[in-house]
């Protein structure tokens, strides 16, 4: 039956099986539009979520650019702070180093030659100038150039003074020498070590002012995350709220529309049952009249017919021929007759059961189409009501095969399940057509109505060798 549109499933066996769905009430697609679901919330909630997406992001970019311009003004400040405060300590050992080694240039005269000093000083002298050379670069901004020039002069006396201590000591005035040392060098060793100081602890202050900075980004840095955060917390508990209102609203109407889908299923339902009973008992009232009435009007035309060519005096003559044609005209129409009657409404189903109609019909069919056909298995007991839908399936059935399948053998199983009990037709045609729509005809769909009266199921089965009609119903 390949000329019918199936959705094709996986059996157990590796067989296609395909289940006709059942299609939608006619009644439950022309349903008012106010039964219809509402708006979607998702734009308002996209919305809602770009939102919180977008201000922990921003605070996400603001809090690396605070953390990162921390840390560049922390190690700039702290590293300048601490090679400037190196520097600083070096000057003052060298200026305190060079007050001892002229004073003891001095005391130790004559036993150590002066060029063993003079070496000495030229060295602390060019490291206390390169030491100044390198302070000048890590000074900070608030150290200005009179204080810078302050130390130079300072400085430059101290040399001046240390050369004038030197050069007595060398022409042998030792005495004016270490007088000078102790009356002028060494005070302004002191002034040069007290500068320094006060440079040093102006340095300490500016670390305790950079970690005072520090400590109010990390503040200010805390202070907007808390309030980002009772943000957010104050939007996403609006967000939620807003959701569960609008869930519990479009959750309320599917189930208010589920039910009015219910209904109008269960009453199409129940119509359709009625329905199929009313068109099966018109159909056995116009068998039997047509049995019972027409029939018997031609058995009585073909007894007057049969008596008039009796009583004719000569029997070749040409009223008797069509006496003869008259009479085989109403058999055929009888025959016709009694065909139409039995595909209405087969009369041996109320005289000898489903199996022995199941079992005409199928000799019928294969005498009207050439298709091997035979019945196989036994039913138990099948009311009247019941046994007409499943003639009905069965006879539709045969007649999709012979449209559709191009099949050259059907068998028709019966079997009983416990209470229950079954039938399926299987043919050795092409099966199902893949390329059809996923539809189900309306012969498919009379069948699926019928297993449903019943309270049974309807399925297909493709299968490598053809296609399987199953009815199922229970006990």
């Amino acid at each position: 039956m390949s000329g019918v549109s199936t959705t094709p499933a996986e059996g157990s066996n590796g067989e296609a099986k395909t289940v006709v769905p059942s299609p939608l009430p006619p009644s439950a697609a022309s349903a008012p539009t106010s039964a219809s679901l509402p708006a979607s919330p998702h734009l308002r909630l996209l919305a809602g979520l770009g939102l919180m997406l977008a201000l922990f992001l921003a605070y996400g970019i603001y809090t690396l650019g605070q953390m990162r311009q921390l840390r560049q003004y922390q190690r700039r400040e702290l590293e300048r702070s601490r090679r400037d405060t190196l520097q600083l300590l070096r000057i003052q050992e060298d200026a305190y180093e060079l007050t001892l080694a002229v004073s003891d240039m001095v005391s130790s005269q004559p036993r150590v030659p002066l060029p063993v000093w003079r070496a000495n000083i030229a060295r602390l002298r060019r490291d206390m100038a390169h030491a100044l050379h390198r302070e000048a670069a890590y000074a900070p901004a608030a150290r200005g150039a009179d204080e810078r020039a302050q130390l130079l002069r300072a400085l430059a006396q101290f040399w001046n003074i240390s050369h004038q201590a030197f050069h007595l000591s060398s022409q042998g005035f030792a005495h004016q020498a270490a007088d000078l040392v102790k009356r002028e060098l060494a005070p302004q060793g002191s002034y040069i070590h007290n500068l320094i100081a006060r440079w040093m602890d102006r340095n300490a202050r500016t670390e305790a002012r950079t970690e005072a900075a520090m400590q109010a980004i990390y503040g200010g840095v805390s202070r907007k995350l808390l309030w980002l955060e009772a943000i957010l917390l104050a939007l996403a508990a609006a967000i939620a709220v807003w959701v569960v209102r609008a869930h519990r609203a479009s959750f309320a109407q599917v189930r208010r529309l589920a039910q009015a889908l219910d209904e109008r299923s269960h009453a199409l339902a129940d119509a359709n049952h009625q329905l199929l009973t009313v068109q099966e008992a018109t159909l056995q009232r116009i068998a039997r009249d047509l049995h019972d009435e027409l029939g018997q009007l031609l058995t009585a035309q073909g007894l007057v017919l049969a008596r008039a060519q009796k009583q004719l005096p000569a029997p070749a003559s040409p009223s008797a021929a069509d006496l003869q044609q008259a009479r085989k005209l109403g058999q055929e129409a009888q025959q016709k007759i009694r065909g139409l009657a039995q595909l209405l409404r087969p009369p041996a189903l109320d005289d000898f059961g489903l199996l022995k109609t199941l079992s005409s019909l199928a000799d019928e069919f294969q005498r009207r189409t050439g298709i091997e056909t035979r019945v196989e298995g036994s039913l138990p007991f099948v009311p009247d009501d019941a046994a007409i839908h499943l003639y009905r399936i069965v006879q539709e059935a045969l007649t999709n095969v012979a449209r559709h399948a191009q099949a050259t053998q059907v068998v028709i199983v019966l079997h009983g399940q416990g209470r229950g009990y079954g039938v399926q037709i299987r043919d050795n045609g092409r099966g199902l057509d893949p390329h059809a729509g996923s539809g189900p005809g309306l012969g498919l769909a009379g069948m699926r109505e019928r297993a449903q009266i019943l309270g049974g199921t309807f399925a297909l089965q493709s299968q490598p060798t053809g296609l399987c009609v199953a009815v199922e119903v229970p006990g």
